[in-house]
């Protein structure tokens, strides 16, 4: 099968054409070189490492400071535009094993421009777009988490750096 058409069946397995958008004053936003600051973040949580991921990507990889099984991965990929970053997640998810995700906003969580998350009560991985800035948060360590909190801050992060 051509990726072309994989793509196409995404779309339709995943509505994308019902995604939502940002004004166009926000799609245009374009966020450069981000770089999450260990500092500014949640001060529970202590950078491990930071891994480069894909050509203008990295992945960090957060420990909690009250509960050493408790690890978050943090993975960013920068894009030239908003539409190249949600094609982007479309892909991402595309190759889900689930037949469908829940969107962010359809299970009232309010993070990035569009985004997914699993089936369990507890989010312990999401994935957004927010601007041109594509984010995949997980826990990966010993003991699962919500992931919902730590995504919400790093969209925070990156709406700030885009004003």
């Amino acid at each position: 099968m051509k990726m072309q058409d994989w793509l196409n069946g995404a779309r339709q397995r995943f509505d994308f054409r019902n995604w939502p958008r940002p004004s166009k004053k926000n799609a245009q936003i374009r966020v450069m070189k981000l770089s999450l600051d260990p500092r500014q973040m949640d001060e529970n949580w202590r950078l491990e490492q930071r891994l480069p991921w894909g050509d203008s990507g990295y992945a960090d990889y957060f420990q909690s400071t009250k509960n050493t099984r408790h690890r978050i991965m943090v993975r960013i990929s920068e894009f030239r535009t908003h539409d190249e970053a949600r094609l982007a997640l479309l892909r991402e998810i595309s190759f889900s094993t689930a037949m469908t995700l829940p969107r962010l906003d359809k299970r009232g969580i309010r993070i990035g421009d569009v985004g997914f998350t699993g089936h369990g009560d507890v989010s312990t991985g999401i994935l957004f777009v927010r601007y041109n800035i594509l984010v995949d948060v997980r826990s990966v360590g010993e003991e699962s988490l919500s992931v919902e909190e730590f995504a919400r801050l790093i969209d925070n992060y990156i709406v700030g750096a885009g004003s």
